[in-house]
């Protein structure tokens, strides 16, 4: 598009270093580690060409476009990323070099001083640059194992010539992200500065310093042959979003709820096939749930936590009995019911349900579901 600057679009997920500048990271969701640094959990560079067999994308045709990824990913395939989860038809690859989630973005050719200034909040910046693949070059997606893996080859700038070969593989089982520069990542530099600043929910490689989300850095010229890995740093990953975040609330309160605990119930997956039989036995009783997740820990009957809103929760349990409040809001007094590690409370109107689940002692976790109707609430409470 001629008048137009020269430099690439908004990025969410920057990944970007050279030799000298290469570090490990972490924000609330994830833990970044590079393949040219020393650090002990640095990962093997690897790029798995799809080249020759990925679906070809029919971005590759256009300048500033979006295919999405529908055509390439399984029905019912999703996959979560930060606080959500997004369906194939929530993904959508832009050719200016990155992955956007959610409503269909404008594709962006410019790196705005923040990108949570741009039309989307979720994204992976694998490159965010003004790129032209109609004037040379493919995108190519393909599922590989677990792994959905999206590459640039050869595609071209809009402007200044030069080319990109970079790719990123996003791991539908772990939820884990993979940036991998090819070689050369860029043929021929287009001279002028590589990425920009990330806002929340966002990662990929970039140039300044972040104002949300986990980014490296590169000086100008991002390095080829390396492999950055951000690592979900969440316990629950896959199935529902909304027992996922109950589980992991309460994981946040010990790191006694581990996968690999010799104590089935203390297992992540064990939390959350409990929490999710009392959904379904809740749904099919009549009650509502509204997606907010209760989750923390309690001491001596004691309970403190948090919301999926933010809220606070306080509370406590002692032989039949829960009552506490969230945010100050009282619940449970009426209705409290507690036994055999199963909750049911309500302050007349809303309702939580769940469970408690001891580590040690005295001490455990608890993780709840907020709903708005259920029918019957004397009838559900006993069951439980």
């Amino acid at each position: 598009m001629e008048g137009r600057l020269e430099h690439g679009a908004p990025m969410t997920l920057f990944l970007v270093a050279n030799a000298a500048l290469a570090w490990t990271g972490s924000d609330a969701y994830y833990d970044m580690s590079a393949s040219n640094t020393a650090d002990a959990d640095a990962p093997t560079h690897s790029y798995i060409d799809i080249s020759g067999t990925g679906t070809r994308l029919a971005v590759s045709d256009l300048d500033d476009g979006l295919s999405t990824l529908s055509g390439v990913l399984p029905p019912g395939t999703t996959f979560r990323f930060y606080d959500q989860t997004f369906t194939p038809d929530e993904m959508f690859v832009d050719s200016n070099g990155r992955i956007a989630f959610g409503a269909a973005p404008a594709s962006d050719y410019q790196n705005p001083p923040n990108a949570v200034t741009d039309d989307i909040t979720y994204a992976i910046h694998i490159v965010w640059e003004d790129l032209r693949p109609q004037s040379g070059g493919d995108i190519h997606a393909e599922v590989v194992g677990d792994e959905l893996i999206v590459q640039f080859t050869n595609v071209q700038f809009y402007a200044t010539g030069g080319a990109v070969n970079v790719q990123t593989g996003l791991d539908l089982v772990t939820g884990e992200i993979r940036i991998s520069n090819g070689n050369p990542m860029i043929a021929q530099s287009d001279g002028g500065s590589f990425g920009n600043t990330l806002g929340p929910q966002q990662i990929g490689q970039g140039l300044s310093t972040p104002s949300g989300g986990l980014q490296a850095f590169n000086d100008f010229s991002p390095p080829s042959d390396v492999t950055y890995v951000f690592h979900p740093n969440w316990t629950c990953v896959g199935g529902d979003p909304d027992l996922c975040d109950a589980v992991d609330l309460a994981a946040a309160a010990t790191p006694m709820i581990d996968e690999a605990s010799p104590n089935v119930r203390l297992r992540p997956s064990a939390i959350y096939a409990r929490l999710d039989a009392i959904r379904t036995f809740g749904t099919g009783a009549g009650c509502g749930f509204s997606g907010e997740s209760w989750g923390g820990g309690y001491a001596r009957g004691l309970a403190e936590g948090t919301t999926t809103t933010g809220g606070v929760v306080t509370g406590m349990f002692r032989l039949n009995d829960v009552e506490g409040d969230v945010d100050g809001t009282p619940f449970g007094a009426a209705y409290g019911a507690y036994g055999r590690g199963n909750v049911l409370a309500s302050d007349g109107a809303d309702f939580v349900t769940g469970m408690y689940v001891r580590t040690k002692g005295p001490h455990g976790v608890w993780v709840m579901l907020e709903g708005d109707t259920c029918n019957g609430l004397a009838v559900y409470g006993p069951t439980l």
